[in-house]
């Protein structure tokens, strides 16, 4: 009877800063179905204004490896021949929908967004247990406008699962709060398993919630904490060891989830690591080529044959070696690293959202109003009101430290930190629905406090690090590549100088725009392009290769032999073509 009364008085108090007065039962539904028609309207404008964008059909970088993937298992090839290189999920998600629909992206689009506005109602519905009914609305609301949650539903990418299974691991730990059941734990296990093959580093979650069940539930007993825990890793289980049997049987090894930890680990972590993705080998940033290279380099430097865990032990090994040889290196490392997992810039992949914003006013406007460096100081002012109820709270800071912890350890991109928002949401909606009742408070030293941090934690989030144009010109550099590679030269060119703009010192840029204009029989013009890249890249064999072979069809012979000379000088490995073409200058 005292620890229900204690809990009683926890809540109301909760209640009197989160008042919940006029969301009756059907006012609270009205809100919901508000919520629903918003995520639904703004999603459905974006897929209107992208309809004609050059990346409604094309798909680049993981998209390619994905789409392939999907029309090989929806083929027949269900089980594969190799153990997982990247996270399996989604691309089993995409075959399904191929099996049933055929391959058509705007089918795949129309169920992403249904499954990214549940996560908005789950994120609606954790709120409410979290905080209170009103919190719950604005999380809602907040999450179906956020432009990054937008474009990402949209996109051929996993991350709307990624988000979908963290709204729902949310949703389940704020009714365990309220009702602590043994089949939410073996469920909330089967989601966290399933978060495993959509975003590995979602695995440290595991260990989070066994953490906060002995902790948060310390006054029940012993036994009950061990059977809570049992179900949990029970339902991770479920959804990891099928695919760990699946590994043995095709590829002979036993990996619960993916053999690409060592590489990405050290591709985040190495005395040439910036924070971002580097490729293990220049101008190799491919999804076709990751596996290959992580296998050829771990092979050559071994000298024998490994199995793919050997191979991603092996760069774990070089990550180790690399951070006990230069410990300060590394700390200054991971601390950018931090700093660009809480930077207000979208760190693009092969797509960006600022590219996609180039076609689309709703993510335009959006993106510039209500952004990471507009949420993330609202979550702080949440964490301020709230602070009071931190002993009710805490798993939500633990959940978000951790995760950004993961992403942290590897590189960063925009994507990999996606499902924190989940949390941030939550705590700025709850910053939002608490701030009139905290200001009637009047204490004075407490707003100034909060207001203070509040100041600090915008100004850090909103500094700048990196660019949004570098992102904007990377996706418009892969959009002129896949139509270059379709025989859309013009259009090609069109982009990579579009790219060039934005990027003037990218070498790769300019050699591929030559080549691009060369390919329309503009000659003069595309040789002015490969100086201009030898300008900024004077050893670069490949745009030598290419004013070689552009000065050869010209009939300027002497600078032809000369270009392909300095190829070799440069790489005597090249190629054999470079030592063709130079025979037959």
């Amino acid at each position: 009877m005292v620890k229900q009364k204690r809990k009683n008085q926890k809540q109301e108090a909760v209640d009197r800063v989160f008042p919940n007065e006029g969301l009756t039962l059907n006012t609270e539904r009205f809100y919901y179905v508000l919520i629903f028609l918003l995520a639904l309207a703004v999603r459905a404008i974006y897929l209107w204004e992208m309809r004609d964008a050059p990346v409604s059909t094309l798909l680049l970088g993981d998209a390619q490896s994905y789409d392939t993937w999907a029309q090989e298992i929806s083929g027949g090839n269900w089980l594969g021949s190799q153990v997982f290189y990247q996270a399996p999920l989604y691309p089993y998600f995409l075959a399904l929908i191929y099996t049933f629909f055929g391959r058509d992206f705007l089918i795949v689009r129309i169920i992403q967004v249904a499954i990214g506005i549940l996560s908005c109602l789950l994120l609606a519905r954790a709120g409410r247990d979290f905080f209170s009914k009103k919190t719950g609305i604005i999380s809602g609301i907040l999450i179906a406008i956020y432009p990054t949650a937008i474009f990402f539903d949209c996109l051929i990418q996993k991350e709307v699962l990624g988000f979908f299974f963290m709204s729902l691991f949310l949703y389940l730990i704020g009714m365990t709060l309220q009702r602590p059941k043994g089949m939410g734990w073996l469920i909330m296990g089967i989601v966290l398993g399933c978060m495993g093959l959509i975003r590995e580093n979602a695995l440290i979650l595991i260990i989070v919630i066994l953490f906060w069940l002995y902790i948060y539930f310390r006054s029940m007993p012993f036994r009950t904490r061990i059977s809570w825990s049992a179900l949990l890793l029970c339902g991770a289980a479920i959804i990891l060891i099928p695919v760990g049997l699946r590994n043995k049987v095709v590829g002979g090894d036993f990996v619960l989830t993916t053999s690409q930890f060592g590489s990405n680990l050290y591709i985040g972590n190495n005395n040439m690591a910036d924070g971002r993705y580097m490729p293990l080998r220049p101008d190799r940033g491919d999804w076709a080529f990751e596996r290959q290279d992580a296998t050829e380099l771990a092979e050559t430097a071994l000298g024998r044959k490994l199995s793919p865990s050997e191979v991603s032990t092996y760069w774990v090994g070089r990550t180790l070696s690399y951070i006990g040889s230069e410990p300060m290196h590394w700390i200054g490392l991971m601390t950018k690293k931090w700093f660009l997992v809480w930077n207000a810039v979208e760190v693009g992949d092969a797509e960006s959202q600022y590219a996609h914003s180039q076609w689309s006013l709703v993510l335009k406007w959006l993106g510039f109003f209500f952004h990471f460096g507009v949420i993330c100081p609202l979550a702080v002012w949440g964490v301020c009101l709230t602070w009071r109820f931190r002993q009710r709270l805490w798993i939500l800071y633990l959940i978000l430290i951790c995760f950004a912890a993961s992403v942290a350890l590897f590189y960063v991109f925009a994507r990999y930190r996606f499902p924190m928002i989940g949390v941030l949401v939550l705590f700025a909606a709850a910053g939002i629905a608490g701030s009139r009742e905290f200001f009637r408070e009047k204490k004075l030293k407490s707003v100034f406090i909060c207001l203070f941090l509040v100041v600090i934690s915008a100004v850090l989030v909103n500094w700048k690090i990196v660019t949004k144009d570098e992102f904007i010109s990377s996706t418009f550099y892969n959009i002129a590549h896949d139509l270059s590679a379709q025989g859309d030269t013009a259009h090609a060119a069109y982009y990579y100088h579009e790219a060039s703009k934005l990027s003037p010192g990218n070498d790769m840029i300019l050699n591929n725009l030559g080549l691009a204009l060369f390919k329309q029989g503009k000659a003069d013009e595309a040789i002015s392009q490969f100086n201009q890249a030898l300008q900024i890249k004077p050893d670069s064999v490949k745009t030598h290769n290419n004013l070689a072979i552009v000065l050869g069809s010209m009939g300027e012979t002497d600078e032809a032999i000369r270009h392909f000379l300095e190829v070799i000088r440069i790489d005597p490995d090249f190629g054999p073509s470079v030592y063709f073409n130079l025979a037959c200058m």
